[in-house]
């Protein structure tokens, strides 16, 4: 048997709301309906962690080879590109590849140096020494980049400074790595620089 409402506003509020004539007498039921509410929760969902984290390089110009530099992000993370900062003793053209999960350079002979730019995960601090997911490998090849999707110019001695807008490596996948890569045109070159990015944990 259903419950009346002991309370008058809640007649008055729906008389109200829906322009009922005459007396309003809401009752409770005494059964429970089960419901399922569909959504997407992402847009409340917890924002993952960002890290801004920076590496530098330095390849010596080799003759008859391209200076070659490759980003790679390891699986359940991502990294967005902030900056590029590059300096070549030949004016020379750069050029960046995106090839997703499947590199097509293999990796390089040196390791980039790289780091958290934020002190409280360096050496020292209370949670000790952190060092970001992604692995910058540089050297030189013969064989040059290719396919490629951008290309700027770089002039003898003078700073290159890219703030590229969405540039994001890695998959997200649990299972799958992410790369960036990239070169110079002309052969024998001399390239230095560095690679801000943000990375996020998933």
């Amino acid at each position: 048997m259903a419950q009346p409402i002991q309370d008058p506003t809640v007649g008055g509020a729906l008389q109200a709301l829906f322009s009922l004539q005459g007396r309003v007498r809401p009752a409770l039921e005494e059964f429970i309906i089960p419901t399922v509410r569909v959504a997407d929760l992402s847009q409340g969902a917890t924002p993952a962690i960002s890290r801004h984290a920076s590496a530098g390089f330095s390849q010596a110009a080799v003759a008859g080879e391209h200076s070659q530099l490759r980003f790679e992000m390891i699986p359940g993370a991502l990294a967005v590109i902030r900056r590029l900062h590059l300096v070549t003793d030949t004016d020379t053209l750069i050029r960046v590849n995106f090839p997703g999960n499947a590199a097509t350079l293999g990796a390089l002979g040196t390791v980039a140096t790289k780091g958290f730019t934020d002190g409280r995960l360096l050496a020292g601090s209370p949670g000790g020494e952190q060092n970001p997911a992604a692995v910058i490998t540089y050297g030189t090849a013969v064989a040059a980049l290719n396919p490629w999707q951008v290309l700027f110019q770089a002039l003898a001695a003078e700073e290159v400074n890219v703030e590229p807008r969405g540039w994001v490596v890695g998959t997200g996948r649990p299972d799958l790595y992410g790369f960036l890569e990239l070169d110079t045109y002309s052969v024998n070159v001399q390239l230095r620089g560095s690679i801000e990015w943000d990375e996020y944990q998933l």
